[in-house]
């Protein structure tokens, strides 16, 4: 624990950190495609070592991530459910596989999206209605995230498992939520529907 000096040296008062809270909202793909997704990072873990985060990190399309220091649930829904209220469904495309090269050497595996219009409106009205500054945004899923240029070698003969194209609907958007303890996770916090 930090502590700072007190009026008199011998006196020494802790400093009390505030909690961070981090809310994240995402897309999540159709059941289909989480399993296609999943089935793969497992079997790439037979070829090169998987960290944690790229094991149990569901497939999922991030949107906005905000970190507050008030643990405000209620406050949190009710304005996200706010910002969705009139947006509609509408169909994600995807365009396969994608590399996304890093700094310091190191890469991602992505599937693309292949109709970005709709999902960076979304973000953009979600950016304002949040009064977030809006950031270059791509949408994509992620599969395979931070590789080095050695497992990404490792990996070039089995990409093809990763290729997936098709689509699925996006009808709701999933509030998740994690607390600033080291090595908490996120878990769902609200659906919203969308029309």
């Amino acid at each position: 624990m930090e502590a700072q000096l007190g009026l008199f040296e011998e006196e020494v008062i802790p400093l009390v950190k505030k909690k961070v809270i981090e809310y994240f909202l995402v897309i999540k793909p159709d059941r289909h495609l989480m399993d296609l997704i999943t089935n793969s990072k497992q079997s790439a873990g037979c070829i090169v070592p998987l960290s944690r985060e790229n094991r149990w990190l569901p497939p999922h399309l991030s949107l906005i991530r905000m970190h507050v220091r008030l643990d405000s649930d209620e406050a949190m829904i009710h304005l996200v459910s706010e910002a969705l209220k009139e947006v509609t469904r509408f169909k994600i495309t995807l365009r396969g596989l994608q590399v996304y090269n890093h700094a310091r050497e190191l890469s991602s595996l992505v599937l693309g999206v292949g109709n970005p219009g709709q999902v960076e409106a979304l973000y953009t009205s979600l950016a304002q209605k949040f009064k977030l500054k809006p950031t270059a945004y791509v949408p994509h899923i992620p599969i395979l995230k931070t590789l080095n240029k050695k497992d990404l070698a490792a990996l070039y003969n089995f990409m093809p498992q990763f290729d997936h194209r098709g689509s699925f609907l996006c009808d709701k958007v999933l509030l998740l939520k994690k607390s600033g303890e080291e090595g908490s996770r996120y878990r769902l916090l609200h659906e919203v529907a969308l029309k």
